[in-house]
């Protein structure tokens, strides 16, 4: 079974949204905000991003060893039939690595047929991200405050 496309290929939306990546001409929609932020945050450390037809490849060469620095992050859940093919994809993409990793993308923790991620012998995990709708400023501190006084007499 061919590894799912992420919908990207065929309409995703592609305006000034938050989370788009681009390259090339492909814009995909990261919907994880987990994974927004990771992907923004490998980009300003130097790791390059690439949206492919199925997946979003990030590679960082200055840290090949650094596992989430390099990883394909797939638009669907895992699905029957895949792990041949994810094998294939990522050692192509990364022929010098000791080791396999993938993101799955979403907001629901759907993460796909355990058997399969299972067969690639990986673990999985599913991590929840925080978010706020705006900041704040912290409400000022109450009390007195004062210096710190040190072996040497300074503050």
């Amino acid at each position: 079974m061919p590894i799912p496309a992420l919908p990207g290929s065929s309409g995703w939306r592609g305006d000034d949204e938050p989370g788009l990546v681009a390259r090339y001409g492909a814009i995909v929609r990261v919907e994880s905000l987990g994974y927004r932020t990771d992907i923004g945050l490998r980009r300003l450390g130097g790791s390059s991003i690439t949206p492919r037809d199925r997946c979003i490849v990030v590679k960082t060469p200055a840290q090949e060893d650094f596992w989430w620095g390099n990883f394909v992050l797939l638009g669907r859940p895992v699905g029957a039939g895949q792990a041949a093919g994810l094998r294939r994809l990522f050692l192509a993409q990364f022929p010098h690595a000791a080791h396999l990793a993938f993101g799955v993308d979403g907001t629901e923790g759907a993460i796909g047929d355990r058997g399969e991620i299972d067969e690639l012998g990986l673990s999985a995990e599913v991590n929840m991200v925080l978010s706020a709708p705006r900041l704040r400023e912290p409400p000022a501190p109450r009390g007195a405050w004062r210096g710190i006084q040190t072996p040497t007499g300074r503050r």
